[in-house]
């Protein structure tokens, strides 16, 4: 009953039903027969629940994977090819940059291998190519796709000690698909978030990646708070759907390279010339929205099903 209380007085003035001295010895030694038993299936439960939540990580690495091969929605032969696109990006970058451009970027030669340009230099890259692709994708470094791509501040300020509008961030601040822990972060005055924004210039719709520490973890800014970040959180922004880079950022293939080529003794980093570096798979522009589209579909299915 809610709110009753069991005293000992009350405890007291009990009714017990007591069998015969016997009978008591034997309902125990009954009892004890089933505790192995008991046992075993609290194992057995875990384990299940163990399973589930295993069967949906796994089905969520197996559709990002096939998402990321040109595996998991049709091919559009009327799509534009994606090598297009990213000529389109070389222009903008060059009309931007002016004399500072330097033309960087990858294709396929009639031998079937990878070579870069970057300048006047072409170099064969076709070991860094991490699998086979439609005919209609292509390959870049992360750098060669994006507006911004930056990590935060190295030398981080002080924070103040009263609780203010400004935040400045750090790795555990990252968790997939969210903003987590604002209790622990690091307070600014108004002047010296100015001052940090400068670096990272955060905007709504930005991928957020967590390169020292917990590696590899990713969430798109909604927007609604004043943030900065520390070194540990890269922000990146690109010509391309950033839903689309995000998925491609969460794969196995690329959080497996994270793990793999991440270096350090105390914290492990995978630092910002190593992401902007590193080889992206870059669908046509519209199958970058389907294969969104239709992840979201599938990942909301399968959280409702397991």
């Amino acid at each position: 009953i809610k709110g009753a209380t069991l005293n000992s007085s009350k405890l007291k003035s009990m009714f017990v039903p007591l069998p015969p001295l016997s009978e008591q010895a034997r309902i125990v030694a009954e009892i004890e027969k089933y505790e192995p038993l008991i046992a075993e299936y609290d194992k057995l439960e875990q384990q299940v629940t163990k399973l589930d939540a295993e069967i949906y990580d796994n089905l969520k690495k197996s559709i990002l994977q096939y998402a990321i091969q040109g595996k998991l929605v049709p091919q559009d032969p009327n799509d534009e090819p994606a090598s297009v696109l990213l000529a389109r990006i070389r222009a903008e970058k060059k009309a931007q940059l002016g004399k500072k451009y330097v033309e960087s970027y990858i294709y396929k030669g009639d031998d079937n291998c990878y070579y870069e340009k970057n300048g006047a230099t072409i170099k064969n890259i076709t070991a860094e190519i991490p699998f086979d692709i439609p005919e209609n994708w292509s390959v870049c470094r992360l750098k060669n796709i994006c507006s911004k791509i930056v990590d935060g501040d190295h030398n981080p300020p002080k924070g103040v000690d009263s609780i203010t509008n400004y935040l400045m961030l750090s790795s555990q601040n990252i968790n997939h698909d969210k903003i987590v822990s604002l209790d622990k972060v690091r307070y600014l005055s108004e002047d010296v978030f100015k001052i940090e924004n400068k670096r990272t210039n955060l905007c709504m719709g930005d991928i957020l990646f967590t390169s020292v520490g917990t590696l590899g973890r990713t969430c798109i800014y909604k927007g609604g708070l004043n943030l900065c970040f520390q070194r540990s959180v890269s922000v990146i922004t690109t010509y391309i759907n950033n839903d689309y880079l995000k998925l491609f950022l969460d794969s196995p293939h690329f959080q497996s390279k994270v793990v793999k080529e991440s270096t350090g003794t105390a914290q492990k980093g995978f630092y910002l010339n190593q992401l902007e570096n590193s080889i992206i798979v870059v669908p046509p522009l519209s199958e970058q929205l389907r294969i969104v589209k239709e992840v979201k579909t599938i990942f909301s299915k399968i959280k409702d099903e397991i």
